[in-house]
């Protein structure tokens, strides 16, 4: 364990988005590189076929000493919607976002995925940590009737869940 966090813990800017990407399966395809190029620079699958929890170990003593690019947290966005990682895994993988939360160079992109975070609330492996993502990303353009009512669905079906209260009382805030 100290050799993962030995070789983690120094990670900034591209070579931490590559790290993320490998964590979370994604290939780097950008600067517009298409097929075969972007195959041949593009990282070897390396972490994105290791089993979830050599994963989640990684994702744990994975804290970048410098600003964290805005794509990480998209690629980590992006593995809610992947079948291969287990709902453990993409629970860690957020929780690992909301420990960067203050290191991200950005959040401009990741409010942009504010309808489908919301959709994800139906999980109860993941839901706590999608309570406390929503409630930082949320603003007044986000507050619609529909999740409102949503909300309250949740709370009725799932009891009084302490963090879906706190998100409907943030939309009444900024309502």
């Amino acid at each position: 364990m100290a050799g993962i966090e030995r070789a983690t813990s120094g990670f900034e800017g591209d070579a931490l988005l590559v790290l993320v990407n490998g964590l979370v399966g994604h290939r780097q395809t950008d600067r517009g590189q298409h097929g075969e190029e972007a195959e041949e620079e593009a990282p070897a699958k390396g972490f994105g076929s290791w089993r979830d929890g050599i994963a989640r170990r990684v994702f744990r003593v994975l804290l970048p000493r410098g600003g964290v690019p805005e794509e990480c947290g998209l690629a980590v966005l992006g593995v809610l919607n992947s079948r291969d990682h287990s709902l453990t895994f993409k629970a860690m993988a957020l929780k690992w976002l909301l420990l960067v939360w203050e290191l991200l160079e950005g959040t401009q992109m990741l409010a942009k995925a504010y309808g489908v975070l919301f959709h994800y609330l139906e999980y109860d492996t993941i839901r706590p940590v999608l309570c406390q993502l929503l409630f930082k990303l949320t603003t007044k353009e986000h507050v619609k009737l529909f999740r409102c009512s949503k909300l309250y669905v949740f709370i009725a079906i799932f009891a009084p869940h302490t963090l879906l209260s706190f998100c409907l009382e943030n939309y009444f805030i900024l309502f």
